[in-house]
């Protein structure tokens, strides 16, 4: 079986990375080198690199290539740094199984075997978008009434065993992204996971910014993959800065018919690919590669800015460092009605994320 279809990614220089997922996805499907039949597994893959790099990117290819016949389920998250819901990075990831669940048909949800799945009032009552699912609403409420502790316990130790169910009938592939952003519940949640041996293969994939390695959260997790290894295989990416030909690729792919200074975008950027796009970009609004200073380049960016997009980057730039929402808005004056369009017109324009 071809986990990745013949074809060729629109990503530059990620074709290694893009392999070692591949192989990390064979290793939990079960499927040895000699496509032959091996026993499926839990397998952990942390993909790490610097902001920047395109780990999310990356991630979001490789589930684009995986081939149809494995029937994947993908269930994806994305760990907010100012969210205080608890278990964030796994909540996603439950309120999306509820939604696929939910959608079939009853005859569909049947082989899932949830009507016997122990500890569904407890997983309902933590993950409240389960209640959509009929067969996990209709669980006995009649259950020993619980203390939070013991309710949460309960819990976390159905989670391992409901995905277990899903992965009879799918190739599951979970995915938690800016994992670093992680809380403590969350932590908890996944070592159950980890703990818990499964019959049934499942892939976790995790993204990581290398510069918070010394996070708790993720040096909590590195700990866990260490202390359940009979249970899991750990299979890591480690993405890097572009080489000199990979950074030259994208100049080429994104400048079009432009004549723009290879040698100097590569000096200016030291192979960064998300800074590459970003002087290209501008190289190309210019007409060229006339200007060669990068403060400049940004200099002049600013300065397109309106209000109150100005008085945002203003108030980010001098904090140096991430900034509450509901702090950056009001330091910056802006009102509740413009917080959303001002958001997001930062982030498509690359000034925020």
């Amino acid at each position: 079986v071809a986990i990745l279809p013949n074809r060729s990614s629109e990503m530059v220089g990620r074709n290694e990375p893009l392999r070692q997922l591949g192989k990390a996805l064979e290793l939990s499907a079960g499927i040895s080198d000699e496509n032959e039949a091996a026993a499926p597994k839990l397998v952990v893959c942390p993909v790490k690199g610097k902001s920047g790099l395109g780990k999310s990117m990356l991630v979001r290819s490789f589930v684009d290539q995986i081939h149809p016949d494995l029937k994947p389920l993908v269930l994806a998250g994305k760990c907010e740094q100012q969210r205080s819901t608890e278990f964030n990075a796994v909540e996603p990831l439950m309120d999306q199984l509820a939604g696929y669940l939910s959608q079939l048909e009853s005859w569909e949800r049947e082989r899932y075997r949830l009507s016997s799945l122990e500890s569904s009032v407890p997983l309902m009552k933590m993950f409240r978008d389960l209640a959509l699912v009929p067969e996990i609403r209709a669980a006995d409420q009649d259950e020993t009434a619980q203390s939070l502790q013991d309710l949460r316990s309960s819990a976390l130790q159905a989670i391992p065993k409901l995905l277990e169910r899903i992965a009879e009938h799918h190739t599951l592939i979970l995915i938690i992204d800016d994992l670093q952003w992680a809380d403590e519940e969350s932590l908890e949640a996944l070592r159950m996971l980890l703990k818990t041996p499964i019959g049934k293969g499942i892939l976790l994939i995790t993204t990581i910014r290398s510069e918070a390695a010394k996070y708790k959260v993720v040096a909590g997790f590195d700990k866990l993959l260490g202390e359940f290894q009979d249970n899991v295989q750990v299979f890591p990416v480690e993405l890097h800065q572009f080489s000199r030909t990979e950074s030259d690729e994208l100049v080429k792919r994104l400048a079009g018919h432009h004549d723009i200074d290879l040698d100097w975008i590569f000096g200016a950027s030291r192979g960064d690919p998300q800074l590459i796009e970003e002087l290209v970009f501008e190289a190309r609004r210019e007409g060229g590669s006339r200007s060669k200073d990068v403060l400049e380049i940004y200099g002049r960016r600013f300065q397109r800015l309106h209000s109150p997009k100005n008085e945002l980057m203003a108030v980010l730039a001098v904090a140096g460092q991430p900034v509450p929402r509901t702090v950056a808005f009001r330091a910056a004056g802006i009102v509740t009605g413009d917080k959303t369009q001002t958001e997001l017109e930062l982030m498509r324009d690359r000034f925020a994320k």
